[in-house]
């Protein structure tokens, strides 16, 4: 297989609030940080400046969202950093990720204004290695076979079969009858 068909296509969807600027190197440090954690794919992070939705807005309307956008676009994996925040027992959350959707958020609000950059960036790096069953606690160079398997389903173009009909889950489906 070449490098091209081993590619995960990463939307970074930013809210307004982050300026264009730290938005780029956000992208760039995120790029960098998954290609040294999961070296045998090829990251395609696409950045795009869009608040998605507007406050009021509950939790799932916002992975539903960056759900909708991540599939219009072709992305394999989405992270949506927002500006909406929201609260899990009084405290600020920092993210949230739903591998079943293929989806993370990272809510600038909890991150604060000290090293912003590096700290959306290491929140958005987890999220992403929880989407593809990776969590923080197993990052010490360990990769476990089923997260290999993940980053490979992921990375990997599916072509049409030449019979029957095929449902597949991610960015090409195949039907042949």
């Amino acid at each position: 297989m070449t490098s091209a068909i081993n590619r995960i296509r990463l939307g970074l969807i930013v809210a307004p609030a982050l300026d264009a600027e730290p938005a780029v190197g956000l992208r760039d440090e995120l790029g960098r940080v998954l290609s040294e954690r999961y070296p045998s794919v090829e990251w395609d992070l696409r950045l795009v400046h869009d608040p998605l939705v507007r406050p009021p807005v509950h939790l799932t309307e916002l992975v539903e969202a960056a759900r909708e956008r991540m599939l219009a676009e072709g992305w394999d994996l989405a992270v949506l950093v927002t500006d909406v925040p929201f609260r899990l027992a009084r405290r600020p959350l920092l993210s949230h990720a739903s591998p079943t959707h293929g989806v993370a958020l990272v809510l600038l609000p909890a991150v604060g204004v000290v090293a912003r950059v590096r700290r959306l960036r290491d929140a958005a790096a987890d999220a992403v290695g929880t989407l593809i069953g990776d969590p923080p606690r197993d990052r010490e160079g360990r990769r476990r076979p089923r997260v290999q398997r993940r980053l490979s389903e992921l990375a990997t173009d599916v072509a049409a079969s030449k019979g029957g009909i095929d449902l597949l889950y991610g960015r090409d489906v195949g039907v042949g009858l």
